[in-house]
This record gives structure tokens, C-alpha cells and sequence, in this order.
């Protein structure tokens, strides 16, 4: 039982770190603490961390959100006529997605047509397998036969 003491105490604790906290101050007390001071320290630690990225991803949501309110509208007037004519002769966003979006179900419908083919010839494939096997076995049974009929 001394043993297992002198053990507990001599086992050196490893900390974890974070993108948040990565360096030894971020922590309190020494290598060798105990587990029991290390584990106050060690939740402080993990509580501070979701802390921290909890701050983070409501700051990243409150930007998304601030980008989807501006509206961006381009100053046509500082393009020149060729530029101006090619803006109005190119594809719209609408245009594009609807195409998008058609390409998208084409893919779909040949994913579809791909997989049932294979299916298909897979089920083909063990058909065949098990009539060679058949043969097969057929063919031994009569040569077994014949060799005890001899």
C-alpha cells in the first residue's frame, strides 16, 4: 500500500493545451502537483477555455451576421463602356444557379443510373459465380463417383 502512495505522488501530471492556452503561465502550480491541488486549477483552466471559445464563435456569428446586412452595389459609372456592356451581356446570379441546380439533378439522375447498373451487374456477377460453382461441384461429385465405382 506504500508502494501505491509513493507512486500516486511521484506521477507527474500532464497538462492539455489549447489553441486558447498553450503555454506553462497559463497554469497553476508545478509539474508534480498532486492531483488533488491540480484539479481546481485544471478546472479553472477548462473554464476558462470554453470561455474563450465561446467568445469566439459569438463574435465569428456576429460578423457573418453584419456581412449578410451590407449590401454592396457597384458604381457603374466608373466602368467603361466595353466593361459596362459585358456586365450587361453576362449571366446573372439567377441564371447561374438555376444551371447549377440542373447540372446538380443531371449528376444526381447519372449517380442513379451508374449505381443501378452496377447493382445490376453485380447481382449478374454472382449468378454466374454460383452456376460456375455449381458446375464445379457437380463435375467433382462425378469424378469422385466414377472413381468409386472403379
Amino acid at each position: 500500500m506504500e508502494d501505491n502512495a509513493n507512486v500516486q505522488q511521484n506521477i507527474v501530471i500532464r497538462r492539455r493545451s489549447s489553441l486558447f492556452c498553450s503555454g506553462s503561465g497559463e497554469y497553476s502550480g508545478s509539474a508534480s502537483a498532486s492531483p488533488s491541488t491540480y484539479k481546481p486549477s485544471y478546472e479553472n483552466q477548462l473554464t476558462k477555455e470554453i470561455e474563450s471559445w465561446s467568445r469566439l464563435l459569438r463574435n465569428k456569428i456576429h460578423e457573418i451576421h453584419e456581412h449578410k446586412q451590407t449590401i454592396l452595389e457597384l458604381d457603374s459609372s466608373i466602368l467603361s463602356a466595353e466593361q459596362q456592356a459585358y456586365l450587361n451581356t453576362g449571366p446573372s446570379v439567377e441564371s447561374f444557379v438555376q444551371s447549377s441546380n440542373e447540372f446538380c439533378h443531371l449528376l444526381e439522375r447519372y449517380i442513379q443510373r451508374k449505381s443501378f447498373i452496377t447493382q445490376r451487374y453485380d447481382a449478374i456477377l454472382r449468378e454466374a459465380r454460383a452456376q460456375v460453382d455449381t458446375k464445379a461441384m457437380e463435375l467433382v461429385e462425378k469424378s469422385l463417383l466414377s472413381k468409386e465405382i472403379e
